[in-house]
Formats: structure tokens, C-alpha cells, sequence
């Protein structure tokens, strides 16, 4: 499961007039102009075109930079945010592009999460100093909100796999791997059918958002004939 989700998944870095290098040692090394430390998030691989979901709220920086978790870039490559959702409607998702060919993507679930489903995450949280060695969590979904009809709001996933911050815009997979929505947080809170409960004695179950899929993909097939006809 550990490799495939590196397979289609991403680093996203992101800070004000961010530069990257490769030292001799071959580790990754970050600087700002500004001397303030960069962000880290991550990335969902859902197209091969060079589209990439993530967190909105980890998109908002002037430079944004991505490294796939497979190896096969050594160097990070800018993102262009081709989409941010809208913050009234609480989607916390953003569609990055990168001018690369994209190998593997996560294939959407096509049937409905239930609770105590399986499912697992992985993310940036264990990124440290230099060193990036992102970690595979395992859980099992503990609520969900029911999809409205006609509605551009998200489905929200809440599961007890242990999410830290840096996780988010990383993929929430189920026991087959296949993509159930895009980790964007944490709360206290549990939703059994139309019915949310506060449970502040307990640690935050993490998020994860599922959007409209033929929306993005909508999106995504825009942005290809902007940049076909910009050509």
C-alpha cells in the first residue's frame, strides 16, 4: 500500500520567493528571500496530464513548489494553481498543475464510504529538517456527511488514521487503494447520518473532503484548452 501511494502522491512546498537546490550530498535544500521557513503539505495525483489535488489553504503562498514521493524528480518543480475552492461552500481543495508527465494517479472509489471502513493516509508531517521520509497511517472512517443534491460542497470523511499537520492535500485511499478524498484537517467532532456530535475528550479525527469528481475534472479539461489556445 506504502508504494502505492508514493506512486501518486507529492510534496508541496510552498513560501515567499522560495529557491530550491541539490547539494552534493544529493539532499534537497530550501531558502526564502525573506529568510521565513517554507510550508509543507502534499498532493494528490489524479491526472496524468500534470494534475495534482491538495489543500486550499496550503496554496496560498506566492511560490509553490512540487516533488513527487516516487523519486523520479530530483529537483522540485513550480505549481500553478489552476483552481482554489470556494471558502463559503468549506472546500478546502485546490488543483495544482506541473509541467510534467504524470506515470500514476489515484482512481476515485465509485461506491459509497461507509463507517468503520478502512483507510489509509500518508503524508508530509514526518518531514524533518532536510529529511523527507513520508509515513503511511492506517484507521478506520468514523463519520460522514451525506452529499446534498445540486450542491457544490464537498463530502466530508472524519477518520481516526493519525493525521498530522503537514498531511494535508495528501490522499485518503481505501483498503484497495482507490482515492476517497483529499485530507484537509481535524476537528472534534463525530457525524452519525444528518446528526454531529462534539467530542472534546477525545483527540481531533482527522478530515478528508471528496469533491465533486466530474467538477474537477471539468476544471482540469478547461485549463487544457487555455493552454492550448495560449500556444
Amino acid at each position: 500500500m506504502e508504494a502505492h501511494m508514493r506512486a501518486r502522491s507529492a510534496f508541496v512546498i510552498s513560501g515567499s520567493d522560495l529557491k530550491s537546490e541539490t547539494a552534493n550530498d544529493g539532499s534537497l535544500r530550501l531558502n526564502t528571500a525573506t529568510g521565513l521557513r517554507p510550508s509543507f503539505a502534499a498532493a494528490t495525483a489524479i491526472d496524468t496530464r500534470g494534475y495534482y489535488l491538495t489543500a486550499a489553504h496550503a496554496t496560498h503562498e506566492k511560490d509553490i513548489l512540487l516533488i513527487p514521493l516516487d523519486g523520479s524528480l530530483a529537483t522540485p518543480v513550480p505549481a500553478r494553481v489552476v483552481w482554489r475552492g470556494n471558502a463559503s461552500l468549506h472546500q478546502d481543495l485546490a488543483v495544482l498543475y506541473v509541467p510534467i508527465e504524470v506515470t500514476n494517479v489515484f482512481q476515485w472509489l465509485d461506491s459509497e464510504v461507509k463507517i468503520g471502513d478502512p483507510v489509509y493516509l500518508i503524508g508530509a508531517s514526518s518531514l524533518t529538517g532536510g529529511t523527507a521520509s513520508p509515513l503511511l497511517f492506517a484507521g478506520v472512517v468514523r463519520g460522514r456527511s451525506e452529499p446534498k443534491a445540486n450542491s457544490e460542497s464537498p463530502v466530508v470523511i472524519a477518520h481516526d488514521a493519525p493525521g498530522k499537520p503537514g498531511d494535508s492535500g495528501g490522499p485518503l485511499v481505501s483498503r484497495n487503494g482507490q482515492l476517497l478524498g483529499i485530507t484537509t484537517g481535524g476537528k472534534r467532532f463525530l457525524s452519525i447520518g444528518s446528526l454531529k456530535f462534539y467530542l472534546p475528550f477525545l483527540r481531533p479525527l482527522s478530515e478528508a473532503q471528496r469533491p465533486n469528481v466530474a467538477d474537477i475534472q471539468k476544471i482540469i479539461e478547461a485549463d487544457q484548452a487555455k493552454m492550448v489556445i495560449g500556444r
